[in-house]
């Protein structure tokens, strides 16, 4: 049976995609209950039925949204070879998905707007951003391993301008920059990877 004031046809999925958009477009804050009822087709009673109060639905927006980033990060990474090349794909994979046509641009976990009296919230995103920059961490020391860097360059410092680079990607995006001029920083960004002095 239909839950109580759920309307037929109801799915769940669907409707997480429609707060996402919502939240990502507008911020948590901005985002009221009306605007999500609205996008979603569905009733208030509906909403909190199917996924609590406004916070509760947030979190589980930015798990679906991150748990498609996350799967982009492995696709990327994947390339075999040199971590350079990998980190590379990345780099342009993230130009390309900062600037994919009909979304909202930038990263939704980088620049969606949370108010500070949200500390539950504030903490699940910086925490998602950690996770990001530790995969990095891993990919520039795999790197290291691989005799890739040069000995006296810390991995983890290559790691963060890396990462540095995604956020500022992200928020270059979001201020209008096109997929050109993304793909343009993720290879000048590459283009400085120190070389490996000869032995």
């Amino acid at each position: 049976m239909a839950t109580l004031g759920r309307p037929r046809g109801f799915d769940r999925t669907v409707a997480l995609d429609g707060a996402l958009r919502a939240f990502w477009e507008q911020g948590f804050e901005s985002t009221s209950i009306a605007d999500l009822t609205r996008r979603l087709g569905i009733a208030p009673p509906s909403l909190y039925a199917a996924f609590g109060d406004k916070r509760a639905l947030f979190l589980e927006v930015l798990d679906r949204y991150y748990g498609r980033f996350a799967e982009f990060l492995d696709q990327t990474l994947a390339v075999p070879g040199a971590r350079r090349d990998a980190i590379a794909a990345m780099l342009l994979g993230i130009a390309r998905f900062y600037s994919t046509p009909g979304l909202p641009r930038g990263c939704m976990v980088n620049t969606v707007a949370v108010p500070a009296g949200e500390p539950v919230l504030l903490a699940r995103l910086a925490e998602l951003r950690s996770s990001v920059q530790e995969r990095l961490r891993r990919e520039a020391r795999a790197a290291a391993d691989a005799g890739e860097l040069p000995r006296d360059l810390e991995p983890d410092v290559l790691a963060a301008v890396i990462w540095t680079t995604v956020l500022g990607m992200s928020l270059r995006s979001r201020d209008g920059a096109d997929r050109a001029e993304l793909e343009s920083t993720a290879r000048s960004i590459m283009a400085i990877w120190p070389p490996v002095p000869m032995s």
